[in-house]
Formats: structure tokens, sequence, C-alpha cells
């Protein structure tokens, strides 16, 4: 279980911003979103100014292709005396702009459920970092595509081996996908 102490997880506004680097040329920001979310915290992020009034999963940030926006939050649950605070989920999502009014459309997602029941449904995939690619036909979009079964148990028990293997992802995102759009 990737856990971090409550003084300590005001550090992931830079790793976030670290992870997503390769994705944007522009500074990408991160902060908490205002409300609760169950018993948790979000962190979200986005470019300008923090925004106020909207859900978390629509802050969003440009990419290095004009057409794609992406997504990034981070679902924090604490323990019971609020000392520390474990990963329930990190949702990468990247948007393809369509249509005239350039609504954003979901096109690939990088998931991880670290805190996944064993015996759920997909569990040995949907623990450590997976892909879903939503710009395809059935069952594909459904499919939970892990980017690494030998190390799973490591990475969700670990931030830096967790920050290393978002940010791989994050780059195969940006080479195999948005460097090929052009």
């Amino acid at each position: 279980m990737i856990v971090l102490s409550a003084d300590n997880i005001y550090t992931r506004f830079a790793e976030i911003r670290k992870i997503l680097r390769p994705l944007s040329n522009t500074e990408i920001a991160c902060n908490f979103y205002d409300a609760r979310v169950g018993r948790g915290k979000v962190i979200a992020a986005y470019q300008g100014t923090k925004p106020e009034k909207y859900n978390y999963r629509d802050w969003y940030f440009k990419t290095v292709v004009s057409e794609f926006i992406g997504s990034y939050f981070e679902l924090w649950e604490p323990n019971k005396s609020g000392t520390e605070w474990y990963l329930n989920r990190a949702y990468f999502t990247l948007f393809k702009k369509a249509g005239a009014d350039k609504s954003p459309i979901e096109y690939v997602c990088v998931h991880c459920d670290p805190n996944e029941p064993d015996g759920a449904p997909h569990f040995n995939y949907k623990r450590g970092p997976h892909i879903h690619i939503k710009a395809a036909h059935d069952p594909i979009p459904r499919a939970h595509i892990a980017l690494d079964l030998t190390n799973v148990n490591a990475l969700i028990n670990d931030i830096d081996l967790f920050n290393q293997s978002v940010e791989r992802a994050m780059v195969l995102i940006k080479e195999e996908i948005l460097e090929q759009v052009n």
C-alpha cells in the first residue's frame, strides 16, 4: 500500500507535475479539489488558475498536440487517525477534442487502482498502471491492459517506484500516441 504522512501528502503536487511533464510544453499545476470525495482528498492537475466550480474530472491541461488535452487526479484516503494517507487511485485520461464544439472525448486512459480487493474481477491487471483504449471497438475499451505484471507488488507499495512507472506510462502515451498524430 502506498502511504504518505499527512505532512508529506503536499509533496505530491511537485511529483505529479514531474510525472506529467512529458505530455505538455507548458507548466501544469496541481492542487486539492475543495470538496471531500467520501473520506478522501483528491489532488488534480490543471493549467491556468485553479478551477473553482468544476468537477475535478473536468480539470484539464494542454498536451504537446493541440487537439488533445489531459486530465489527471489521485484519490488519497486517510487512516482512522488521519495521520497517514493511502493512495486509492490514480487516473490519467487523454481526451481528443472533437466535433464542432471541440468537446473532449475519452481517447486513452492510464489508471491505477492499487487497493483493488483480492479476488475482484481484473484484480491482477488493475492494481498497477494499466491502459484503457477508449478509441476502439468493444470489448477493447473495457480491457485493463497492464503495463507491468512482474513488479506490481513492489510498485504499489513504494511511492518512488509508482512515480517511475506512471512517468514511463506518460512517456509511452507521448511517444506512441501524441507524436504519431502529426
